[in-house]
């Protein structure tokens, strides 16, 4: 469900927090992040948190739906790539998972710790809406054109002019039935 508010340019989605990994030397992969949450949800330590997912000119806010407080902001110049799974899960109410990777810097520690969010979308036309409009949004705010002139991630070969759905192939037998929709390769084995 999609949102716009003209007065202040943002889009605002109905989604529901899954998890967030923060990532080691590795990058997890859109099947490793899958493989993780199943294991923690088998597990019962997965608790689905309903929230808003908000888009405006500066980046990402997440809000809680239960108090309306915002307890996350993500820059667009944090943002490297996102991706919606397009496979309905039925472990989760909203089966349709978004997964967004974006560097916060560590004041404390002195690093950039890369980190991997989840989120769920009740149907897969909402999956499908809220990663390309992180990607448009993302891109207008930083000024990158549909090209990808001025991607940050030289490794990232990207065809941004059209929507691009591309099936996994399994580190394991549990991603088999997982089809990844993408803007960037880097979520992709």
């Amino acid at each position: 469900m999609r949102n716009r508010d003209s007065n202040k340019e943002e889009l605002s989605f109905k989604a529901h927090h899954i998890a967030s990994f923060i990532e080691g030397e590795e990058k997890l992969t859109a099947s490793s992040v899958v493989h993780h949450i199943s294991l923690l949800h088998r597990g019962g330590r997965i608790d689905e948190t309903p929230c808003k997912v908000r888009l405006d000119k500066k980046g990402i806010l997440i809000e809680l739906n239960s108090s309306e407080e915002v307890v996350e902001f993500f820059e667009w110049s944090s943002i490297s790539d996102q991706a919606a799974i397009f496979k309905r899960s039925d472990d989760f109410q909203y089966g349709y998972l978004i997964l967004f990777r974006c560097s916060q810097y560590n004041a404390d520690l002195e690093l950039k710790d890369s980190e991997v969010h989840v989120f769920s979308c009740e149907t897969k036309d909402d999956a499908k809406l809220l990663v390309d409009s992180i990607y448009n949004q993302k891109n207008s705010a930083l000024g990158l054109n549909s090209n990808g002139d001025a991607s940050r991630s030289p490794e990232v070969n990207l065809r941004r002019c059209r929507s691009e759905e591309v099936s996994l192939f399994p580190v394991n037998l549990f991603v088999n039935i997982f089809t990844l929709y993408k803007r960037t390769h880097s979520f992709v084995n």
